[in-house]
């Protein structure tokens, strides 16, 4: 279900789809009223089609009721009556309701759409009757169109939605990745501004006064600006903020650094210590994560390779093939 939330935010995609349907609606109306135009009836049934120009070529959806001793076979069946500078193309039809017991009567009616979409008069009488005395009865067929038109609309705020949160995903994955790629360089900064006597609060203001310096911000460096910002309007420790995001952040990696901090803030735990060993898992990862984006990139070039392999073995077998 679409949030009202949502609806509200996406007003103007929601006008424009609506716009879209309804144009194609009158689309579909006008092709509707203008086929009504070229039948002659009596009652619900037609009995004749009228052309205003032999030379264009005239398509109009049918629906055929074929009656013999009481048994009814239903029909649906498209005319195209070609101008008289066109040949008249042979037309599938398409029985709908119960099965015909003999082939006859498929052939017959066929016979007969084919005879009628060759004719070239003005006025073309559709016949009532087949030579073995089965009643036809001709009607316009009911154009669905309109039915899917209807669904134009949830489908296409459907697709939005869809479309909206993948986007969302693939920028959440991407700023994870950015993340878990900035964490190694972060912890050994960290690290030697800690062996070097400074306490974590200072090591990180420090840390992120040279991120915040650099040209190109990503989304570590935009993290670690948070931080700071919330850190100093709130009047909070660091780590207590860091602690906070990291279940929004969802990188595991950045969540088992911040347990660390969090261990020794509060149980003592040996912070150096357990950074390095920390240190060496995430350039691990790096190393591991990079080799898997470097198969990634193979794979999705063997494709194009394959058709330039192909491209080439063309170009090179065409002239000996000419030449047989």
């Amino acid at each position: 279900m679409l949030q009202s939330d949502w609806l509200r935010c996406h007003k103007k995609e929601i006008r424009t789809v609506s716009v879209v349907c309804l144009i194609l609606m009158v689309c579909l109306l006008i092709s509707s009223i203008s086929n009504n135009g070229h039948f002659i009836k009596d009652g619900k049934e037609i009995i004749a089609i009228t052309r205003d120009n032999l030379e264009e070529t005239l398509t109009l959806p049918l629906e055929i009721e074929a009656e013999k001793d009481g048994k009814k076979e239903t029909y649906h069946a498209t005319l195209s009556i070609k101008g008289m500078v066109e040949e008249a193309d042979t037309t599938e039809l398409n029985q709908t309701e119960a099965s015909v017991e003999e082939n006859f009567l498929d052939a017959a009616i066929q016979s007969l759409i084919e005879e009628i979409e060759e004719k070239q008069d003005v006025r073309i009488v559709l016949p009532t009757k087949l030579e073995d005395g089965t009643r036809l009865r001709w009607k316009e067929q009911i154009d669905l169109r309109f039915l899917l038109v209807w669904l134009l609309l949830p489908a296409g705020l459907l697709y939005i939605y869809e479309s909206e949160q993948q986007r969302e995903k693939d920028e959440k994955k991407k700023v994870q990745e950015e993340i878990r790629s900035a964490l190694p360089s972060f912890v050994d900064q960290l690290l030697l501004l800690l062996n070097a006597g400074m306490i974590f609060q200072d090591a990180f203001y420090r840390i992120t006064a040279g991120y915040g310096a650099r040209t190109e911000q990503d989304a570590f460096c935009n993290l670690l600006a948070r931080i700071r910002k919330e850190a100093d309007e709130t009047g909070v420790m660091v780590i207590t903020v860091m602690k906070r995001l990291s279940q929004e952040i969802g990188v595991r990696e950045y969540v088992r650094m911040v347990n660390i901090m969090v261990d020794h803030q509060y149980r003592g735990v040996n912070l150096e210590e357990k950074l390095q060993a920390e240190s060496r898992l995430l350039w691990e990862g790096r190393k591991v994560a990079a080799m898997q984006k470097g198969k990634e990139m193979e794979t999705k070039l063997t494709f194009p390779l394959a058709v330039l392999l192909i491209t080439l073995i063309i170009i090179a077998g065409t002239p000996a093939l000419m030449n047989m």
